[in-house]
């Protein structure tokens, strides 16, 4: 291989890495809207057993990451799970929630909104010694996805950076 196609496979790599995939017309693809539903938030509320929020949780990555939420969801997903993020929750569904919350940046980013530092608070004042790792990896997640947002939204930002 040579290196002029290790460069192109690189910045390829970085560009999915940004998720700056452009379609084939040159615009962004849309994502279809989801809508958290009353079944689902009884089934993810803190009075369900802890078996039936797991389950619900992880049948919730995919929609998340691939779909639009509607304007509310992402608050009342945080309402309706902060309590799994407490120390005496399992470790295990502990760090599902995590990574659940981890996929909800990623996939809903630009509609986060105030929520952008509810999840950093969590991110910085989170004091179970156990989830130090899941910590640090949403920690680095929210950082390189705020950078990439800033990127893609204002193109007037690389200008007055690299201006000298």
């Amino acid at each position: 291989m040579s290196t002029k196609d290790k460069d192109i496979k690189t910045l390829d790599k970085l560009k999915q890495f940004f998720r700056i995939n452009k379609g084939g017309q040159g615009g962004y693809r849309q994502k279809e809207e989801f809508i958290l539903t009353v079944e689902l938030e009884k089934d993810l509320c803190s009075d369900s057993p802890t078996n039936v929020r797991i389950r619900t949780i992880k049948e919730l990555f995919e929609p998340v990451i691939s779909n639009r939420l509607d304007e509310t969801a992402v608050v009342k997903l945080w309402t309706l799970l902060e309590d799994m993020l407490k120390d005496n929750v399992n470790k295990e569904n502990r760090l599902l929630v995590f990574s659940f919350f981890r996929t909800v940046i990623q996939g809903q980013y630009e509609r986060l909104g105030m929520m952008r530092t509810q999840f950093f608070k969590l991110i910085k004042t989170h004091s179970i010694a156990e989830d130090l790792v899941p910590r640090y990896v949403a920690y680095f997640r929210f950082f390189f996805f705020y950078i990439s947002f800033i990127f893609q939204s204002d193109t007037s930002f690389l200008f007055l950076t690299f201006k000298t």
